[in-house]
């Protein structure tokens, strides 16, 4: 056997398996969609953390 064949022979192998374990046999429902009305408001944002709050540049200050 050359090297091309047993190449091709080990992909045949590997791949057979692969190609059937990807079907599921039957096709997925699509997801129901809703429609809903959109309202306009005001957004209220908040956030808590615990730990060290650190800077991403430090600057100096300088008089002259």
């Amino acid at each position: 056997m050359t090297p091309i064949q047993r190449v091709g022979a080990w992909s045949t192998i590997l791949l057979v398996p692969w190609i059937f374990a990807c079907d599921t046999g039957e096709a997925e429902e699509a997801p129901t969609l809703q429609r809903i009305t959109v309202t306009r408001g005001d957004l209220m944002i908040t956030a808590e953390a615990t730990g060290l709050l650190e800077p991403l540049r430090e600057v100096e200050v300088k008089s002259k």
